[in-house]
């Protein structure tokens, strides 16, 4: 997603319709396939298909939805007026692609930069904003849960490095808007024992260790420490 939110539509248009031509091989081979059976019924071979013809509008149709998901996005992100053609049945795929992809918080902004013609109903604009507002209310509990752990860190001298999610979502327009499943710190391994301990009794619960970082759930967040 990264790359094609910085690509030319026109590349993403090329992956959509790369998929789609893969798609129409697999098709055409099937066909040639069914056609050198010769135990295929007549019926057998009618119903092969027309799953296959089902399969293949599936295809398509699921190109055409990221390809204005990832439109959207792009509006989104660098807050450019975006008019994406956006029937009924498409908004609630966006939807999906946006849940599956952790993107609940930052798709409804989409909003703010589309024609009257392409919002979506009133009852999934409501339910967008509803997920965005979860979506802010986990992020504010996340920040504040931080910002009393690190500032225990500062008293002691230990020092610590917040990685990945908070601090990239610092770059984005609206940052409560990003999903961050979790605080990831980094400390010396010097202090590793002083901050484990420190997680401890901060009310943490080891759920699980590797070798690059350890697990904890504090305070109904789950962080990990580097």
């Amino acid at each position: 997603i990264k790359c094609i939110l910085i690509a030319d539509t026109s590349k993403l248009r090329s992956l959509g319709n790369s998929l789609c031509e893969a798609t129409n091989l697999i098709y055409k081979t099937n066909l040639h396939s069914i056609a050198t059976t010769p135990y295929s019924t007549l019926g057998d071979i009618q119903n092969i298909l027309e799953r296959k013809v089902t399969t293949l509008a599936h295809v398509r149709s699921k190109c055409a939805i990221y390809e204005k998901s990832l439109e959207l996005l792009r509006g989104t992100l660098w807050q450019q007026q975006c008019d994406v053609p956006v029937d009924a049945q498409e908004w609630e795929g966006i939807r999906q692609f946006a849940s599956q992809q952790a993107l609940d918080g930052i798709m409804p902004d989409a909003l703010l930069f589309l024609s009257q013609g392409s919002m979506p109903s009133k009852a999934m604009k409501m339910q967008m904003i509803a997920m965005q507002l979860q979506v802010v209310k986990a992020n504010e509990h996340m920040n504040d849960v931080l910002l009393e752990f690190t500032a225990e860190l500062a008293r002691r001298n230990i020092p610590y490095a917040l990685m990945k999610g908070q601090g990239v979502a610092s770059l984005y327009p609206h940052p409560l808007h990003r999903v961050s499943g979790d605080i990831d710190l980094y400390v010396p391994m010097e202090y590793y024992q002083s901050v484990n301990k420190g997680m401890m009794a901060y009310g943490g619960k080891r759920s699980h260790e590797t070798r690059m970082h350890v697990d904890y759930t504090a305070k109904g967040v789950i962080w990990e420490l580097h």
